[in-house]
């Protein structure tokens, strides 16, 4: 996946099915010394202690190319003069995010799924989207429920990352 272009119509067009009036923009990132991948709201918690400005919820906007478009829920800081910085290490090199504003969204300290869809008609993109969408759901029962549920969940949850991992595998041969 990779920051979708902002220019794309069809990154326009998915952005405003995601909150309508939203303008994208890309995001540069910035590298901090306490950021914890995949933790953006403690990142810009713990980063405006010291640099000010103020949390901005939103969502950045990820493309497979010709595969699927995905907007994943996320925080970046506007600093005091306005301008937005990404803190969130990924686990690849990244420059720059592309993100829309959520005027409605807040961090309740509850996971939000991502929102995805199939940029074409492919059954295998389908069912690529259906099994993240479940992966999402049992990793979320498995925090609530008691330790017998957890060891059935997981074994589901293990499956779903195999059959994910087989679908991506498959997409990629066949989309690059």
């Amino acid at each position: 996946m990779k920051a979708a272009n902002i220019r794309k119509p069809h990154v326009v067009a998915f952005c405003q099915r995601v909150v309508p009036g939203a303008k994208p923009v890309y995001v540069p990132f910035q590298e901090t010394r306490h950021a914890q991948p995949l933790n953006c709201f403690f990142n810009i918690r713990t980063a405006q202690k010291a640099l000010g400005g103020e949390m901005v919820v939103g969502w950045s906007i990820w493309e497979w190319p010709r595969v699927l478009i995905e907007a994943e829920f996320h925080a970046v800081l506007r600093l005091p003069d306005g301008r937005l910085i990404d803190l969130t290490p990924r686990n690849h090199e990244l420059r720059k995010i592309s993100f829309i504003e959520d005027p409605n969204a807040r961090d309740e300290g509850q996971r939000v799924d991502n929102i995805r869809e199939p940029l074409k008609q492919d059954a295998t993109i389908e069912q690529l989207i259906a099994l993240m969408q479940r992966h999402f759901d049992v990793a979320n029962e498995i925090e609530v429920v008691d330790e017998r549920a957890k060891i059935q969940l997981a074994e589901e949850e293990r499956q779903l990352v195999h059959e994910i991992e087989m679908a991506r595998d498959h997409l990629q041969l066949r989309y690059g």
